[in-house]
Protein backbone atom coordinates (compact mmCIF):
# COMPACT_ATOMS: atom_id res chain seq x y z
CA UNK A 1 0.00 0.00 0.00
CA UNK A 2 1.18 3.47 -0.83
CA UNK A 3 -0.32 6.95 -0.83
CA UNK A 4 0.27 9.73 -3.31
CA UNK A 5 -0.88 13.33 -3.35
CA UNK A 6 -0.85 16.10 -5.93
CA UNK A 7 2.14 15.94 -8.30
CA UNK A 8 3.34 12.59 -6.94
CA UNK A 9 4.16 9.61 -9.12
CA UNK A 10 2.67 6.28 -8.17
CA UNK A 11 2.83 2.87 -9.75
CA UNK A 12 4.29 -0.58 -9.50
CA UNK A 13 7.92 -0.14 -10.45
CA UNK A 14 8.52 -3.88 -10.44
CA UNK A 15 5.84 -4.37 -13.06
CA UNK A 16 6.85 -1.28 -15.02
CA UNK A 17 10.49 -2.25 -15.43
CA UNK A 18 9.93 -6.00 -15.85
CA UNK A 19 7.02 -5.43 -18.27
CA UNK A 20 5.01 -8.06 -16.40
CA UNK A 21 1.47 -7.55 -15.10
CA UNK A 22 1.28 -5.99 -11.67
CA UNK A 23 -0.14 -7.77 -8.65
CA UNK A 24 -1.38 -4.39 -7.39
CA UNK A 25 -3.97 -1.86 -8.43
CA UNK A 26 -4.30 1.86 -7.89
CA UNK A 27 -7.42 3.23 -6.24
CA UNK A 28 -8.27 6.93 -6.09
CA UNK A 29 -9.88 8.37 -2.98
CA UNK A 30 -10.31 11.82 -4.51
CA UNK A 31 -10.89 13.08 -8.07
CA UNK A 32 -7.70 13.02 -10.09
CA UNK A 33 -6.09 13.42 -13.47
CA UNK A 34 -4.00 10.49 -14.63
CA UNK A 35 -1.05 10.60 -16.97
CA UNK A 36 0.19 7.27 -18.19
CA UNK A 37 3.63 6.41 -19.53
CA UNK A 38 4.63 3.07 -20.95
CA UNK A 39 8.06 1.59 -20.43
CA UNK A 40 8.76 1.84 -24.17
CA UNK A 41 7.80 5.53 -24.21
CA UNK A 42 10.04 6.18 -21.22
CA UNK A 43 12.96 4.45 -22.93
CA UNK A 44 12.33 6.63 -26.01
CA UNK A 45 12.47 9.75 -23.80
CA UNK A 46 15.69 8.52 -22.21
CA UNK A 47 17.24 8.01 -25.65
CA UNK A 48 16.12 11.49 -26.70
CA UNK A 49 17.68 13.40 -23.82
CA UNK A 50 20.53 12.72 -21.42
CA UNK A 51 18.93 15.19 -18.98
CA UNK A 52 15.68 13.22 -18.95
CA UNK A 53 17.62 9.98 -18.50
CA UNK A 54 19.50 11.52 -15.55
CA UNK A 55 16.22 12.74 -14.06
CA UNK A 56 14.78 9.22 -14.43
CA UNK A 57 17.80 7.68 -12.71
CA UNK A 58 17.59 10.17 -9.82
CA UNK A 59 13.84 9.63 -9.47
CA UNK A 60 14.28 5.85 -9.45
CA UNK A 61 17.01 6.10 -6.82
CA UNK A 62 14.86 8.30 -4.56
CA UNK A 63 11.87 5.94 -4.92
CA UNK A 64 14.07 2.95 -4.05
CA UNK A 65 15.56 4.69 -1.00
CA UNK A 66 12.12 5.77 0.22
CA UNK A 67 10.73 2.25 -0.14
CA UNK A 68 13.75 0.63 1.53
CA UNK A 69 13.63 3.09 4.42
CA UNK A 70 9.90 2.48 4.90
CA UNK A 71 10.35 -1.31 4.85
CA UNK A 72 13.17 -1.08 7.40
CA UNK A 73 11.18 1.13 9.78
CA UNK A 74 8.09 -1.01 9.44
CA UNK A 75 10.10 -4.10 10.42
CA UNK A 76 12.26 -2.52 13.14
CA UNK A 77 10.51 0.47 14.69
CA UNK A 78 7.99 0.21 17.48
CA UNK A 79 4.35 0.91 16.72
CA UNK A 80 4.60 4.23 18.52
CA UNK A 81 7.71 5.29 16.63
CA UNK A 82 6.17 4.36 13.25
CA UNK A 83 3.06 6.34 14.12
CA UNK A 84 4.92 9.45 15.33
CA UNK A 85 7.24 9.47 12.30
CA UNK A 86 4.27 9.06 9.98
CA UNK A 87 2.44 11.99 11.59
CA UNK A 88 5.59 14.14 11.47
CA UNK A 89 6.23 13.37 7.79
CA UNK A 90 2.70 12.84 6.45
CA UNK A 91 0.31 14.51 8.89
CA UNK A 92 -1.64 16.05 6.01
CA UNK A 93 -2.87 12.57 5.04
CA UNK A 94 -4.75 12.14 8.31
CA UNK A 95 -7.41 14.57 7.04
CA UNK A 96 -7.56 13.03 3.56
CA UNK A 97 -7.27 9.26 3.96
CA UNK A 98 -9.62 7.02 5.96
CA UNK A 99 -8.04 5.93 9.23
CA UNK A 100 -8.39 2.21 8.46
CA UNK A 101 -6.10 2.60 5.41
CA UNK A 102 -3.51 4.58 7.32
CA UNK A 103 -3.54 1.97 10.09
CA UNK A 104 -3.07 -0.82 7.57
CA UNK A 105 -0.23 1.10 5.91
CA UNK A 106 1.54 1.37 9.27
CA UNK A 107 0.84 -2.26 10.15
CA UNK A 108 -1.29 -1.44 13.18
CA UNK A 109 -4.91 -2.02 14.16
CA UNK A 110 -7.37 0.83 13.50
CA UNK A 111 -8.16 0.99 17.22
CA UNK A 112 -4.48 1.47 18.03
CA UNK A 113 -4.20 4.17 15.37
CA UNK A 114 -7.20 5.99 16.84
CA UNK A 115 -5.84 5.77 20.39
CA UNK A 116 -2.43 7.09 19.34
CA UNK A 117 -4.00 9.91 17.35
CA UNK A 118 -5.94 11.04 20.41
CA UNK A 119 -2.83 10.83 22.61
CA UNK A 120 -0.93 13.05 20.21
CA UNK A 121 -3.79 15.57 20.10
CA UNK A 122 -3.75 15.72 23.92
CA UNK A 123 0.01 16.27 24.04
CA UNK A 124 -0.20 19.28 21.69
CA UNK A 125 -2.99 21.06 23.61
Amino acid sequence: MEFAIENDVIGCFNSFFSKNPSHFSIEAMEPLTVFSLTNDNLETLFAYSVKIETLGRLFTREAFLKKTDFDYHRARATTEKRFVEFVQNNGHLIQRVPQKYLASYLGIKPETFSRMKHLIKKSYK
